[in-house]
């Protein structure tokens, strides 16, 4: 009987303190006491530190998933689903931002011709409007006044899709209208004397054969018809004001010409370009060619 409670001194001395706390002197409950306290902190550290196998698992799996730079920097841009974007320099604000999707209805010889919808006004103006198809053209003139002129388009749930004008001078111009997953349902017009907006289906877009020229005067949408397409001479912006010239096609939207200065130079085009927008305030002029 002796031994056990011996053992359960050593083993724990915090319950055998207070059993024997009446039959202890004075310097044994010291002892005890500094004992006890020796035990406890023994214990509590012990609990406390992690166990040398956990550590080993935690390195691993961190090394398992934090990425490494060589994975980031072997990227390509064929790995980046999403659109190049414009330079820094110069930002577009009335260039659609979103790629086609493989859903866009292209023109062709069986179209069934739809009604356009016209929207006509003066002044500040909300205008919602339904369509039976999706992606599609605005054809918008305005502001003969020469004041401030805006049309801005959002979907049903009162999201922006796309600042499609926004200019202080005369307006005539051809906007392409969701050339991706949008589904514009309202316009707003800020304008301070009459304007005009008119929605036809992609099936109205103007069309070239490449190789050859297609030219024109401010805003407009164009569709590639014929070869296919390598090379694109490009001229425009003599007045210094913004020039933009974007592609849309299978593989996505790309920035051929963002500038403010008058620009003439040749750009490469993906194999696979159907639709080329263009952002202008005066003349341009746009040669593709194949191999």
């Amino acid at each position: 009987m002796r031994i056990l409670k011996v053992i359960a001194w050593i083993i724990v001395p915090y319950i055998m303190i207070f059993v024997d706390w009446k039959v202890l002197t004075r310097t044994h409950r010291i002892i005890g006491i500094i004992y006890t306290i020796m035990v406890l902190l023994s214990a509590v550290s012990n609990t406390s530190r992690p166990r040398a196998s956990d550590a080993v698992t935690n390195e691993n799996t961190s090394a398992q998933t934090q990425p490494t730079s060589a994975t980031a920097d072997n990227a390509t841009d064929k790995d980046i689903a999403t659109p190049v974007a414009a330079p820094a320099t110069v930002v577009p604000s009335t260039a659609t931002s979103i790629p086609p999707t493989e859903t866009m209805a292209l023109p062709t010889e069986t179209a069934i011709p739809i009604e356009p919808i016209v929207l006509t006004g003066k002044g500040d103006s909300i205008e919602d409007f339904t369509r039976s198809y999706g992606a599609g053209l605005y054809i918008i003139e305005g502001n003969a006044c020469d004041r401030f002129f805006a049309v801005t388009s959002f979907d049903s749930a009162g999201n922006q899709i796309d600042l499609l004008v926004n200019e202080t001078k005369p307006y005539s111009g051809i906007r392409p209208m969701d050339f991706g997953d949008t589904t514009t349902t309202r316009l707003e017009i800020k304008a301070s004397c009459a304007w005009k907006i008119t929605i036809n289906p992609l099936s109205t877009i103007r069309t070239f054969t490449v190789p050859g020229d297609v030219f024109g005067t401010g805003d407009d949408v164009v569709l590639l018809q014929g070869g296919t397409p390598d090379l694109a001479d490009i001229t425009g912006n003599a007045s210094s004001r913004y020039f933009g010239v974007f592609s849309y096609g299978k593989n996505g939207y790309d920035v051929l010409v963002n500038t403010t200065e008058p620009y003439q130079g040749s750009v490469m085009l993906d194999s696979e370009t159907l639709i080329l927008e263009i952002k202008s305030n005066d003349v341009w002029n746009i040669s593709v060619k194949t191999r």
